[in-house]
């Protein structure tokens, strides 16, 4: 197949992506090089250089690397929500809960201390590996332990914030009450939260489950 034929290809992708939705030229990329059966290193340079020359007409640049195609009213360009396009996409998508917050985020929301962090924190089904930085959104999105829906980000998030990967300095007098008190506020059910803990964290946090019901905070 021509390069014509992967230019014409990636242009039909984007033209049929939703406006505001964003989209990387590395998925692109990707989804170029299955349907051509080629390498994603042979169809990266059609790919920047169709969306260099999309770029300021039918899509909009988000970040580097990032883009999306707006949506176009009477008056010109509808400029993109960036915080809730972002959450749209990979938080709640169609409804459906794919992601929470978490980190040094949800630590201050929960009262576990007063430092507003300088990022939001979340986690995303649509993260997998390494850390990604939403500038535009200032969000910083995450792996998460295991797939996220809506009957279990609750035991997610209490099961992050004793794992505590940021390494927040808590301020609550007595940490593991807090932790009892989330539990309940939560409605968790003890036994499923620890058996999360056993299967996708570390022994401390399954420490510190068994430490907080031996002390009868719950």
């Amino acid at each position: 197949m021509n390069q014509m034929g992967y230019a014409e290809y990636i242009r039909k992708e984007i033209a049929n992506a939703p406006e505001n939705l964003l989209f990387s030229a590395d998925e692109i990329c990707k989804r170029t090089a299955e349907h051509f059966d080629e390498s994603k290193e042979k169809i990266r340079y059609t790919v920047n250089v169709v969306l260099n020359r999309m770029t300021g007409t039918e899509v909009l640049r988000y970040q580097k690397g990032v883009y999306y195609k707006p949506q176009q009213t009477v008056f010109g360009a509808v400029p993109i929500n960036h915080f809730d396009t972002v959450y749209k996409q990979y938080i709640e998508n169609g409804g459906n809960v794919i992601g929470y917050m978490t980190g040094a985020t949800l630590c201050q929301k929960l009262g576990l201390t007063t430092q507003m962090p300088k990022h939001r924190f979340y986690a995303s089904n649509k993260i997998v590996g390494r850390e990604k930085f939403i500038a535009g959104a200032n969000m910083v999105l995450r792996q998460p332990k295991t797939e996220v829906n809506a009957d279990n980000y609750r035991y997610l998030q209490l099961l992050d914030i004793i794992d505590n990967k940021d390494g927040v300095a808590y301020e609550a007098d007595d940490v593991l009450k807090k932790f009892g008190e989330i539990l309940m506020g939560f409605n968790l059910d003890f036994k499923r939260l620890l058996g999360m803990a056993k299967r996708h964290y570390s022994q401390k946090v399954v420490t510190a489950l068994v430490d907080i019901a031996e002390r009868g905070v719950l």
